[in-house]
């Protein structure tokens, strides 16, 4: 969410990549708003898969109210298994589920609104809120959709080699 988060994302292998956001203003969403309300982080991709955190400031329903809570989402049109881990402050939590597509997986209680108080790497002086999230692919289910997209991209790659060799070789012919 442009101008509300600061977000980065570091590929780690084809198949793993931490991704980085600082919530600004987090201390002042914590108290305003409604449980079931997210920061919706931007969309990445992971092993050919789109993925989105959703971090909810006040809890993902009425059990998680007074908590952080941090989901992924599925938002691609097959289901993965992923492996994921979530450090908010001190505060580190990991675990491997299957996410089907247009769902979310995650921890309703991640961190409670007391317990980040007390933890003084968990908030900046600004009540700014860093989340770092290490997401590994395991396995995507194979569907046509998927497959048909895959093609696509690799016939996509296949024209732009050409159209590069079409420039390289007329580059090359103005040399001579």
């Amino acid at each position: 969410m442009p101008g509300m988060t600061e977000e980065r994302k570091l590929k780690l292998s084809e198949n793993k990549l931490n991704y980085f956001i600082k919530i600004f203003s987090f201390d002042d969403k914590m108290k305003t708003w409604p449980n079931g309300r997210a920061v919706e982080s931007l969309p990445f991709v992971v092993g050919g898969t789109n993925f989105e955190l959703n971090i909810y400031p006040n809890g993902y329903d009425e059990e998680s109210r007074g908590h952080i809570s941090v989901y992924l989402a599925n938002r691609s049109e097959w289901a993965v298994n992923v492996e994921m881990e979530v450090k908010v402050g001190k505060k580190e939590v990991s675990g491997t589920c299957d996410i089907a597509s247009g769902w979310c997986k995650g921890w309703d209680k991640l961190y409670g609104h007391d317990d980040l108080g007390k933890d003084n790497d968990a908030m900046d002086a600004d009540g700014s809120l860093a989340v770092s999230a290490t997401i590994s692919l395991m396995w995507g289910e194979v569907t046509e959709g998927r497959n048909n997209s895959e093609k696509a991209e690799v016939e996509g790659l296949r024209s732009e080699v050409e159209d590069l060799k079409i420039k390289i070789e007329s580059r090359l012919d103005r040399l001579d």
